[in-house]
């Protein structure tokens, strides 16, 4: 149990460095265009590259959506772009974006847990996300990692902690005369 819930958190400090640092960023480039060195338009464009072209874990992207759910940035599926996600809905009823909204709004930032497709694979799968919001931009950047492998790491891990618990304690009984 605490395993698990150790390697998912783990997973999920990685996804606020990087999002984090998109702000930070975002936070060079926008006060650039405040000093007038550069234009916003040429500011979104520069942030726009940037976040296309940031990928980790192999997989795993940033996206940009308007404080009102409206999709800005999508490296992945550019048909988002400039459609509101208010009303998406994962298969359990989360609403994604509201949530990350709703989050942003309280907090600054989110922590939501959803289903979405993954590429590959059959089905809606958990994706572990996190978002901070840009207020200048009045936007917000987010990233999530599926979490479909962590349950198979975890029990991997416990697997292999009871085999050498086992090796131990038939070692300890046969020192001990007891077998």
């Amino acid at each position: 149990y605490n395993g698990y819930h150790q390697l998912r958190a783990d997973r999920l400090e990685m996804v606020k460095a990087v999002v984090d640092s998109t702000r930070s960023y975002a936070d060079s480039v926008y006060a650039r265009a405040d000093s007038g060195e550069i234009t916003e338009d040429e500011a979104f464009a520069l942030l726009r590259g940037f976040i296309n072209g940031v990928r980790f874990n192999g997989e795993d992207y940033l996206f940009a959506y308007s404080m009102d759910g409206v999709g800005r940035i999508h490296p992945i599926n550019a048909s988002l772009e400039g459609k509101s996600l208010l009303g998406v809905t994962d298969k359990n009823g989360t609403h994604i974006v509201q949530e990350m909204i709703d989050g942003i709004e309280a907090d600054g930032n989110a922590v939501v847990e959803y289903y979405w497709p993954k590429p590959g694979v059959d089905g809606d799968v958990l994706k572990l996300s996190y978002a901070v919001g840009f207020p200048q931009g009045d936007m917000f950047f987010g990233s999530g990692i599926y979490a479909d492998d962590l349950n198979a790491a975890f029990m991997e891990s416990a697997t292999q902690l009871g085999i050498i618990s086992a090796v131990i304690l038939a070692a300890a009984l046969s020192l001990a005369g007891l077998t």
